[in-house]
């Protein structure tokens, strides 16, 4: 629990705490839109190959 502690105080960005609340806002924001980005990529490949299985048989 103490790392995880002091792993958040070493993200934290240098400022006040309006600041420090907008980019926790923005590093959330962007860390979901990965996981939907990642999760479409996934289904994206995995439509691809079942096409591709699909055209060569």
């Amino acid at each position: 629990m103490k790392f995880i502690d002091a792993f958040r105080m070493h993200m934290r960005p240098a400022g006040d705490g309006h600041n420090r609340s907008l980019c926790g806002k923005v590093r959330r924001y962007l860390r979901l839109n990965l996981l939907i980005v990642l999760q479409l990529f996934v289904l994206i490949k995995r439509a691809i190959s079942v096409c591709w299985q699909g055209l060569h048989v």
